[in-house]
């Protein structure tokens, strides 16, 4: 076991208190004779001397001289108090039951020190800014609550005041580390950007921390992948079906076409020019005014300058050109 020498006139001067542990730190009680006696003077390394009386009140001293009080919460977490020459002693042993008091009762750790009171998180995000988002933004006020739960919801016991940058910053970098990309923490930082901005509206806050707080780069650039062998398979085999279905409505519609051929002869709309009407219904057709086609068609305009008269066909073109023989077909496929 590792343990921190000491002075033979310091270790005598303090021997019904001091203990020494492992590592090289030191117990005893922290308190003016303590700070002004050797042991508690700088080294060639910086060590801990945790309270005999406050369990998680420690002093740590650095080669540099500087020496600081923390409230100790586990191995890998304190938190900072104040320094030697800011704070007595027993000033911070109090701050220090604080900040336990507030661990115990779930609050935030700073609650009440420095000022930090006022109202919580979860305070505001219930009383005021639940309302708000229901009266203000109802298609996405139940999706913005559910999601301020889900992740915030740690935070609601604390004081508006004690979400900074810095605790902001920490979030954002443990929940990028956890395998969330950087469109969705950045999605989940404008919801709780909008609740913080309402509190500075409403005189709660005194600004938006989260402006301070560095916004995750998204990679815009497109990802290039390329097909394994039974996805290239799949493909085309969906493409060969598709052809195969286009070759059929293509069959199907030339078929349609031949039977529309035999229809009975068309008659010449009198409100549209080249609109057509078959004798036996309504439908209209679009049909070419060619002098082949309308050699089918009479006028029915009222107009005695227009006279009921028959188009005949191109005399030059050959005899089988101006048969009905020849003209049906055509027009039928031209409608």
């Amino acid at each position: 076991m590792m343990v921190r020498s000491l002075p033979s006139c310091a270790y005598k001067h303090s021997c019904s208190d001091t203990l020494l542990v492992e590592g090289g730190s030191v117990r005893a009680i922290i308190g003016t004779k303590l700070i002004t006696n050797q042991i508690a003077q700088p080294a060639t390394k910086p060590f801990e001397i945790y309270d005999a009386r406050l369990p998680g009140f420690m002093l740590r001293v650095q080669p540099s001289g500087v020496r600081s009080y923390y409230a100790r919460l586990s191995a890998n977490h304190r938190i900072a108090l104040g320094k030697v020459g800011e704070l007595s002693p027993n000033e911070a042993r109090e701050r220090c039951q604080k900040v336990l008091g507030n661990i115990a009762h779930g609050r935030h750790p700073r609650y009440g020190l420095d000022g930090l009171h006022g109202v919580t998180l979860g305070q505001f995000v219930q009383d005021t800014y639940a309302r708000w988002a229901r009266a203000n933004r109802p298609r996405t006020a139940t999706n913005t609550l559910e999601k301020l739960q889900r992740h915030f919801g740690s935070w609601f016991s604390d004081p508006l005041c004690t979400i900074t940058a810095d605790r902001i910053e920490s979030w954002k970098q443990r929940r990028l580390r956890g395998g969330c990309t950087a469109t969705t923490v950045l999605r989940d930082l404008f919801t709780l950007s909008s609740v913080l901005s309402r509190a500075v509206r409403l005189g709660e806050l005194a600004d938006n921390p989260i402006r301070r707080v560095d916004k995750p780069r998204i990679d815009h650039r497109g990802k290039v992948r390329f097909l394994d062998e039974a996805e290239e398979n799949r493909l085309r085999d969906a493409l060969e079906t598709r052809d195969v279905e286009m070759r059929r409505e293509r069959v199907a519609a030339s078929a349609r076409a031949d039977r529309a051929s035999s229809l009975a002869p068309f008659r010449r709309s009198p409100n549209a020019s080249g609109a057509a009407v078959d004798e036996h219904g309504s439908t209209t057709r679009r049909a070419p005014q060619t002098a082949l086609v309308f050699g089918r068609f009479r006028s029915s305009a009222p107009d005695d300058r227009r006279r009921e008269r028959e188009v005949s066909a191109d005399p030059s073109r050959p005899a089988e050109c101006r048969s009905d023989e020849y003209a049906r077909p055509l027009a039928g496929a031209i409608r």
